[in-house]
């Protein structure tokens, strides 16, 4: 690669690797960037990503890109706990063993930016290396303010919504030109239904769907915060009239499909689905590739988190696949949706009851379905691979230019 091209270099979460063979919403996200690149060739990438094998052998078609394995094997689980046990006699934070790899490299290759996927532990021990001016870290979560002063050891953040930004400015001592906003995004072209309506059929037939039903569908984690305890509970308040079929699509728990434990939750979701006799149907996890696939079986995309969101990629997916989005206003997902393409339920007492309602009406009439999902199709475009890798291009090439005026 032309070695005056900006030279960054992205941390990805330590859970699941980078290309995203294994899943993940953040993986996804930089994966994406970085076949946008490869296009476009506007900078040099070096991502360090957790080691998976079937990722190592995806990233050796990548010219403008270059990774570093961060190996999470037997060795590090005993340095790491270990390093915990002196962490506990000294009464001092001993980093992961994870963060002692990446520092290696930080320590002996250039870097002009480096961005932190979230991981906000990663902050004081890379600004300590690199200095926090070079350090970015993208926030994927409002739920990481409990220590605010680590804010301090970078330079920008990243959010990914407007109500991100805001928690950011009012929780941390970040001044408003230090926090800008890039919309996460989705890659639009795959979840183009007529590309996926082929698979309509034979999904349905697979879990039992009639032609007649109208298919209700949510895709993500199996925990309490994504509120698929009160989605179960509003469907069961509509008219036994009805044909539907709600179809939950997730893992149980917070672990990514990588284990197959059933939580205390989850035996609550499923215990109270069985009400319903066949009207639920979990399909446990699937890859994140084949969700347009399960979208294109499906009528109907609901989203109803009660923890807050800090942008929501599944509405988006929703309002790709041609679906009307039935939501709430957690966090960032109210900026995503527009009132022609989705219903935006308040997390309130009435919560149930307005969920319950807001699908009963769309069951019952498919031109409204059909007209949100055209309304969502067409606002869904703005967030496009191509706009986002713009937006960031340029965020971290005015960035980078700043700072070496100021120099």
């Amino acid at each position: 690669p032309n070695n005056q091209l900006l030279n960054i270099s992205i941390i990805a979460p330590s859970l699941l690797p980078v290309p995203a063979v294994k899943g993940g919403a953040i993986e996804s996200l930089i994966t994406g960037f970085i076949d946008k690149n490869e296009e476009q060739k506007g900078i040099r990438i070096t991502v360090f990503s957790p080691y998976k094998k079937e990722a190592a052998k995806l990233a050796s078609k990548y010219y403008y890109s270059r990774f570093i394995w961060i190996r999470y094997n037997w060795i590090n689980k005993v340095i790491n706990g270990l390093m915990r046990m002196y962490s506990f006699i000294v009464n001092s934070k001993a980093p992961h063993f994870g963060i002692i790899q990446i520092l290696y490299y930080l320590k002996r290759i250039h870097f002009d930016i480096v961005i932190i996927e979230g991981a906000i532990d990663y902050l004081e021990p890379v600004s300590k290396i690199i200095g926090r001016e070079k350090v970015y870290l993208h926030l994927h979560s409002a739920t990481l303010f409990g220590n605010p002063n680590v804010f301090t050891y970078c330079n920008k953040v990243i959010a990914v919504s407007n109500y991100i930004k805001n928690l950011v400015l009012t929780k941390t001592s970040k001044r408003e030109e230090d926090v800008l906003v890039i919309k996460n995004c989705i890659d639009i072209s795959s979840f183009n239904r007529g590309n996926n309506i082929k698979y309509r059929t034979a999904i349905r037939q697979k879990y039992g769907i009639s032609d007649n039903d109208v298919v209700i569908c949510f895709t993500g984690r199996l925990v309490e915060g994504k509120g698929v305890r009160e989605l179960i509970q509003s469907v069961m308040k509509l008219p036994e009239k009805l044909s539907f079929k709600l179809l939950i699509v997730g893992s149980a728990g917070s672990n990514f499909g990588l284990s197959n434990r059933r939580d205390d939750y989850y035996l609550e979701i499923t215990t109270l689905a069985k009400q319903m006799e066949n009207k639920v149907i979990f399909t446990g996890f699937i890859h994140n590739s084949k969700i347009p696939k399960i979208l294109s079986a499906s009528d109907i995309a609901v989203i109803p988190s009660i923890d807050i969101e800090a942008q929501g990629l599944t509405v988006l997916e929703g309002l790709a696949a041609g679906l009307p989005v039935v939501t709430t206003d957690s966090g960032g997902i109210p900026e995503n949706v527009t009132d022609e393409s989705a219903y935006v339920i308040k997390r309130d007492i009435n919560l149930i009851d307005n969920l319950s309602l807001a699908l009963e009406s769309l069951i019952d009439s498919k031109d409204k379905r059909e007209a949100m999902g055209m309304a969502g199709l067409k606002h869904v475009q703005q967030y496009s691979y191509d706009n986002y890798y713009i937006d960031f291009l340029n965020l971290l090439t005015s960035s980078s230019a700043n700072r070496h005026g100021k120099d």
